[in-house]
């Protein structure tokens, strides 16, 4: 290889991997995104060491942003997710409590059906007593 006599040193692709400790795959993507393009030689590119430096502090500021804690914006919508959760859970309650009080309902309209019923019966069980006559006025007295 010529290019690797001079002072800069270049490198394929693996060996770039290689180096940085990823994959072909990543480095291929890394290379696509910073819009890098190598020298070709014998149906390979090749990069030079200013590229592996670049690609070096892209990889780590990349894995960086991935330790830091989340954002404002991803709390909120976690938080949005498990007050959605919560919601649901409370409508499905709502409709069972529903449902209970239907059915208290039903059953109070029963025992009130019942309690009349009762009352009834319980009236036709006790003999009438006899209505106390009346107070006749004076315009009402027959002479005898």
């Amino acid at each position: 290889m010529e290019t690797m006599k001079q002072s800069k040193k270049y490198y394929n692709q693996t060996e770039i991997a290689d180096l940085l400790g990823v994959s072909k795959a990543t480095i291929s993507r890394y290379i696509k995104k910073l819009n890098v393009s190598g020298i070709e030689e014998n149906k390979a590119k090749i990069y030079p060491e200013t590229i592996l430096k670049q690609l070096k502090k892209e990889i780590k500021q990349d894995n960086s942003k991935k330790n830091t804690p989340p954002s404002t914006i991803q709390l909120l919508q976690a938080q949005i997710e498990q007050l959605k959760e919560e919601n649901k859970l409370l409508k499905e309650q709502l409709k069972i409590k529903d449902q209970q009080i239907a059915t208290a309902n039903n059953l109070a309209e029963k025992t009130s059906k019942l309690a009349e019923q009762a009352q009834y019966l319980n009236a036709l069980d006790k003999p009438k007593l006899e209505e106390p006559k009346k107070k006749k006025h004076w315009w009402q007295h027959k002479k005898e």
